[in-house]
């Protein structure tokens, strides 16, 4: 299971990887910290902002600009795909592992997996 694990975060790594060479660096940068930082349930456009050193308004007009997607968007994207290998390969409970992936909500983070992925975590689970 460990091994499994890191060869994902591996995977999500070289793919972050490929994205920021297409892409310039602030938005790069917002990705990676995004990817790192997706357990923080303070995680927000503002404290991506500090990180960038630029103002939330510049840094969500163009992250837009260059991605075509909100901040906020791109933030549950990564949330939801980082909890997919944990609802599948673990027995922590769906609510130990929306507080793992950083939202402070069950039922945010129930609806929010819905939207991205079609069925809810628990029914994921049960599929996987």
């Amino acid at each position: 299971l460990s091994l499994f694990c890191n060869h994902v975060a591996g995977l999500g790594h070289d793919l972050l990887f490929l994205q920021r060479k297409a892409e310039s660096d602030v938005v790069g940068r917002i990705r990676e910290y995004v990817y790192y930082s997706h357990g923080d349930e303070s995680l927000s456009l503002r404290t991506i902002a500090a990180h960038v050193h630029l103002s939330a308004s510049y840094v969500s007009r163009l992250f837009h600009r260059e991605t075509g997607s909100t901040i906020t968007h791109h933030i549950n994207e990564v949330r939801v795909g980082r909890s997919k290998p944990l609802l599948a390969t673990t027995k922590m409970t769906v609510s130990e592992i929306c507080h793992a992936v950083g939202y402070r909500s069950l039922s945010h983070f129930t609806k929010t997996f819905g939207n991205v992925v079609g069925v809810s975590p628990k029914l994921y689970r049960l599929r996987e």
